[in-house]
């Protein structure tokens, strides 16, 4: 056997302790840039230890991702005339000890088989295939029990069932290999990547500072570059911006107090009446960054 089994999804706890010794197939995804929920940065502070794992136990579709698992394994046995069995052991690669991965079933050849749940809104995902961040997952899963092939079986809405086998891509294998080995020499060597643009990782810096020590820092000659370029980004979203008010309001007065405007193109805008409740936001601190230049 090229891996060893480290835990089980039954005891989360323990799961949850043993997932942090190493990258699993769920997250790899977010190394090579196909993750909507998380970022690198996000992904290497919880990896080390400065922030907690998310929650999900009261997420109700995560909840009923769980529930379904045995239903939509057992739809794929009938769709295939394949026998898999349920798992949630958690593996560990031997050759590459980075590499974790929590496979929900496996075949009668020890293949991977991933079994995934979605809403309706998230069809079209799958309308040509698996999304890429689910083929990337199950490529990972190859990756640590070295196998040829591996499987996806969605149940899409509760009402459609769609599976697919998934070939080895030697290249994508490779590029696992290359992004995941040097994120793991960066949590081992504490060796923090750079802060992208992504939602996830602005949310990741806020948890990490959520309160400022009153003091000051001197900030590296690197940041003038990044300075400059951030008053000129700033300046054009203000032009941009503008541009687009204008049109708009162009387009508002053309309608007037009409609800519906017509282009002899066939594309229409609405501009409805719309009634906002009054409601009551709750207080709480949080920190603004504020560009200051200096006098004179």
């Amino acid at each position: 056997m090229k891996y060893d089994v480290i835990g089980n999804s039954a005891d989360r706890n323990a799961w949850l302790d043993a997932r942090r010794t190493g990258i699993g197939a769920s997250e790899i995804g977010i190394l090579l840039g196909e993750s909507p929920w998380s970022s690198e940065f996000d992904l290497y502070a919880r990896k080390v230890g400065e922030l907690e794992d998310p929650d999900l136990s009261d997420v109700e579709a995560v909840e009923w991702g769980v529930r379904l698992e045995p239903v939509v394994a057992s739809v794929f046995e009938e769709r295939t005339g394949r026998r898999i069995k349920l798992s949630g052991s958690l593996l560990r690669s031997r050759e590459h000890p980075w590499a974790l991965c929590t496979e929900d079933a496996e075949d009668d050849e020890g293949n991977p088989v991933e079994i995934k749940t979605t809403s309706a809104f998230r069809a079209d995902a799958w309308a040509d295939g698996p999304p890429e961040l689910y083929r990337i997952q199950n490529h990972h899963q190859m990756l640590v029990k070295e196998k040829p092939k591996g499987s996806i079986a969605c149940l899409i809405g509760g009402q459609k069932f769609v599976w697919c086998d998934v070939e080895r891509d030697e290249e994508l294998i490779r590029k696992i290999i290359y992004h995941g080995r040097e994120f793991w020499r960066r949590v081992q060597e504490k060796d923090p990547p750079a802060p992208d643009g992504s939602d996830a990782t602005s949310k990741a810096l806020a948890k990490l500072y959520p309160k400022d020590s009153g003091n000051s820092v001197i900030l590296g000659d690197a940041l003038i570059e990044l300075d400059e370029q951030l008053v000129q980004l700033k300046a054009e979203k203000k032009r941009i911006d503008d541009e687009i008010r204008a049109a708009e309001n162009a387009i508002k007065g053309a309608i007037g107090e009409a609800q519906i405007g017509a282009l002899p193109n066939g594309i229409t805008y609405s501009w409805k009446t719309q009634r906002r409740e009054e409601y009551t936001v709750a207080a709480k601190e949080f920190r603004v960054l504020r560009r200051h230049a200096r006098k004179g």
